[in-house]
């Protein structure tokens, strides 16, 4: 349809991560799906492949992520999760975030929490973790940035301390998104699964990658 086509990215993912992207097909739609975005009324939720198993003193701040033992096979969900809270800089000199003191100047609040799901030894990789996240703020990098800091880095993610080798892209998938529809209003969600790379993982991991 000339001079009739639009198609608006309302969300977007880094280029090394995968999965759901929203796009609208009128101004309307995209103006009315961002402006749900800015009001944190979007449901993101990722899963992450992350390098070690995860830090005493976070399993400390949540009962619920302690319920797995180290390479346990996959069980419940493990209840709420724990909420990580930091604040989030933009280093523009070096092309990265960075998780600083509340008190600098520019830094943003980042929130998200992290449902720890199993963790296991991998023969090439050594301990490694499979967390689901909620995303509770959208900053710029701020899943990788933040479990970074906490000692876990997204696998293949060498920006950010990565070093595991997890190609195509990073060890980082957005596996659900839910939204409301802008013109009927009601909340749809939309799934996507990982690619099969992610299969070469451990054993532990496959239930909750199926």
């Amino acid at each position: 349809k000339p001079g009739k086509a639009f198609i608006g990215v309302v969300n977007r993912l880094d280029r090394l991560v995968s999965g759901v992207l929203v796009l609208a097909r009128t101004s309307k739609a995209a103006s009315r799906l961002s402006e749900q975005i800015r009001q944190h009324q979007v449901d993101k939720r990722y899963l992450a492949m992350l390098q070690g198993h995860w830090p005493e003193h976070i399993r400390q701040r949540a009962p619920g992520a302690t319920r797995l033992p180290p390479s346990s096979p996959v069980a419940e969900p493990p209840g709420e999760g724990v909420e990580l809270v930091d604040w989030i800089f933009k280093d523009e000199s070096a092309q990265r975030m960075r998780i600083l003191p509340a008190a600098t100047r520019g830094a943003q609040l980042a929130r998200l929490r992290v449902h720890w799901l199993a963790q296991a030894r991998h023969p090439r990789l050594g301990d490694v973790s499979l967390a689901h996240i909620e995303l509770l703020t959208g900053r710029k990098h701020q899943i990788r940035a933040q479990l970074s800091h906490y000692g876990m880095p997204v696998c293949g993610d060498t920006k950010y301390g990565g070093r595991a080798n997890f190609s195509p892209g990073i060890a980082l998938h957005c596996e659900q998104m839910t939204i409301s529809h802008p013109t009927l209003k009601n909340r749809l969600t939309f799934r996507s699964s990982p690619a099969n790379h992610w299969r070469t993982f451990p054993d532990a991991f496959g239930a909750w990658l199926e």
